[in-house]
């Protein structure tokens, strides 16, 4: 449009004009040019800026948010650790059945079955974390050796005495006379200190009297906050309380015996797993198995009780050998307890009759325990009130429980006895078992519990111990 102008004018005036007017033309096109490439760069400079300030506003915020999540999360896991610290520090102050205070004993022991691995093999056993089955009469034999105590650092709760209880002074305590394993307790994770001759039982924080030989009234006087235990080893027809008991009553704070309800489960059976590598080969098994000559036998002292009749009856079908007062004489005081007699019955027999004497809950004796002692192949037929099958693997043991007669179950065993591939993996199988190297208690067991179990008042000892926990004889009469 400013070309056609300068046209216009250039006919009435100077060519010098004209070449002015095209010159100032291009002048005018070219900072018109220019201001745009500036506004355009300028726009676009500027944009690219608030793009780029908004993608850092991105990062920071993202940033921000990642960085705080994590330390929120970090916090979390901190206060997790510190609350976990606090409750493993300071949960065996506290009292009572709680779920705290179960994890806290079920983590102590997952920390001793891992620092024990190398010491069970060392015994020939391993740890029970290797095998699903889980029963309170199969556990690790507990060793705390230096290596556990340097990992444990530090022994927990102050350190309490138990004082055992003697009925006189010339009669040492049971408890101690015939159980010693960890009694020095220490490399227990506990601090006690065990008083075997009740000199210190004015100062002791806990006494244990033993059921048999109570007395009408104590011999001792209780300083205040001791606990008392009371510890039943055997059933209630083994023991009574004094005629007069009513002292008795409301005394006790702790329960101590072989029943599973008891607060402190001594039991009469402590198995292991037998480390695997020790276990023979099948045709070793089959060889053991094929050589035996005889079905069954049978240890017994009581011939009075219902047992008797039920055995006889079973030897009109099998053939079942009675030692003892009620049978054959042998030259062995109790063919468990001696080498020369186990072996014996070890490689002639192909079944050992565990019928307990009595029918009262989780009953069951060191009769079991023993035919797991020094590699006995032979298999155990129980009859008892314990829960077998939930206690101990079905394939290591017959229930006669299960059997409605004496008939049925010696014809069972005489068909599992002549079924010989069948026999031999029963006898691999039992043979992963293996009976602890102690008997009875172990006292890093005992000072556990008196540091986590929550005293509390007993009002009737004897209806805890005596009422409902046995009944009449389950063995059946003979057909």
């Amino acid at each position: 449009m400013a070309f056609s102008i300068c046209l216009r004018r250039a006919n009435g005036m100077q060519r010098k004009f004209l070449l002015l007017c095209i010159l100032g033309i291009v002048s005018i096109s070219y900072l018109l040019f220019r201001l745009n490439k500036n506004v355009v760069g300028y726009i676009t400079e500027n944009v690219h800026k608030i793009h780029g300030r908004s993608t850092l506003l991105e990062r920071q915020t993202t940033y921000y948010i990642t960085e705080n999540v994590h330390k929120i999360h970090s916090r979390s896991t901190s206060l997790e650790r510190q609350t976990t610290y606090y409750i493993t520090e300071n949960v065996h102050k506290t009292h009572g059945r709680s779920t705290l205070l179960e994890q806290q004993t079920t983590n102590l022991t997952s920390i001793n079955n891992l620092l024990m691995d190398e010491d069970l093999k060392n015994i020939g056993f391993e740890s029970t974390e290797r095998h699903e089955f889980k029963s309170p009469y199969i556990k690790n034999p507990v060793i705390y050796n230096e290596n556990a105590s340097k990992i444990l650092e530090s022994k927990q709760g102050r350190t309490k005495i138990i004082s055992l209880h003697r009925i006189n002074e010339f009669e040492q305590n049971w408890l101690y006379k015939e159980n010693k394993y960890n009694v020095d307790l220490k490399r227990c994770p506990y601090n006690c200190e065990l008083d075997t001759d009740g000199k210190k039982v004015a100062e002791a924080d806990v006494v244990i009297f033993m059921c048999v030989g109570m007395l009408p009234t104590p011999d001792i006087k209780r300083r205040p906050g001791q606990l008392w235990v009371t510890h039943c080893y055997e059933n209630k027809w083994y023991y009574n309380y004094p005629g007069d008991y009513n002292f008795w009553k409301n005394q006790f704070n702790l329960t101590m015996g072989y029943r599973l309800d008891s607060d402190i489960v001594i039991p009469m059976v402590r198995l292991g797993w037998r480390d695997s590598s020790l276990l023979y080969k099948q045709d070793h098994y089959h060889e053991i198995a094929g050589a035996k000559t005889k079905t069954a036998t049978w240890w017994v002292r009581n011939c009075r009780d219902d047992r008797m009749d039920f055995v006889k009856e079973m030897q009109k079908y099998i053939d079942i050998d009675i030692f003892g007062k009620c049978g054959k004489k042998f030259d062995c005081p109790y063919w468990f307890d001696d080498f020369k007699c186990r072996h014996v019955f070890n490689t002639t027999y192909k079944f050992y009759l565990s019928f307990e004497n009595a029918f009262c809950t989780d009953y069951v004796t060191e009769k079991l325990n023993k035919l797991f002692k020094d590699r006995t192949h032979i298999i155990p037929v129980v009859k008892g009130s314990l829960d077998y099958d939930r206690y101990f693997p079905s394939s290591s043991f017959v229930n006669g429980n299960k059997f409605q007669s004496a008939k049925d179950l010696a014809l069972h065993l005489k068909e599992l006895g002549n079924d010989l591939p069948r026999y031999s993996k029963m006898l691999q199988e039992k043979d992963r078992l293996s009976a602890m190297p102690f008997r009875g208690i172990d006292w890093c067991d005992v000072c556990e519990a008196v540091h986590t179990k929550k005293g509390r008042i007993i009002s009737d000892i004897k209806q805890w111990s005596h009422s409902h926990s046995c009944t009449t004889s389950k063995y059946v009469p003979k057909i």
